[in-house]
């Protein structure tokens, strides 16, 4: 009986923690290919990026392709036609989007998932026993500072210290 094949099938999702421009440029170095080249990997439609291989040469294909971002799915040649429905892709506008399957998916990682008239800004924070305040962000910190109680003298001792006397004496 021979050795069953597998192929590794991408669509362009990202692992946590990268960002598509780091995975298209990782992904580009891997198969030292331009990354005009690659840009076809992340369109959201499944693609083979190799085809016949033994278990151990897709398992280490998907844990490079892994390594530089990009989610990779090994799949037996037997089942080619059993890869699950692809993900939603997050639009920019839309931080959050529900996936066919109910659940939610979040957005990629660039860009902000508030927008800038969403944000409040906090109010001055008053510390309890000391008179004074947290500047807002961005403001001057340069002002001189001013105390309201004086600075507690703080007495050292004179003390005077002899010569060491020497073992030989």
């Amino acid at each position: 009986m021979t050795e069953p094949t597998y192929s590794i099938v991408v669509r362009g999702d990202l692992l946590p923690g990268f960002t598509l421009a780091d995975a298209k440029a990782g992904t580009a170095r891997l198969f030292k290919a331009a990354p005009e080249a690659v840009e076809k990997l992340f369109s959201g439609r499944a693609v083979t990026v190799r085809r016949n291989l033994p278990r151990h040469l897709a398992m280490k294909t998907v844990a490079a392709l892994e390594g530089v971002g990009l989610k990779a799915v090994m799949q037996s040649e037997a089942a080619a036609d059993d890869l699950p429905p692809p993900a939603p892709r997050a639009q920019a506008d839309a931080p959050i989007a529900h996936a066919a399957s109910g659940g939610l998916t979040l957005a990629p990682m660039e860009g902000n998932l508030v927008k800038a008239g969403e944000i409040e800004k906090p109010a001055p924070v008053q510390v309890a026993g000391i008179d004074a305040t947290i500047a807002p962000a961005g403001s001057d910190l340069g002002g001189t500072a001013t105390r309201s109680e004086p600075t507690p003298q703080i007495r050292v001792p004179d003390w005077e210290l002899s010569p060491m006397e020497s073992a030989e004496d």
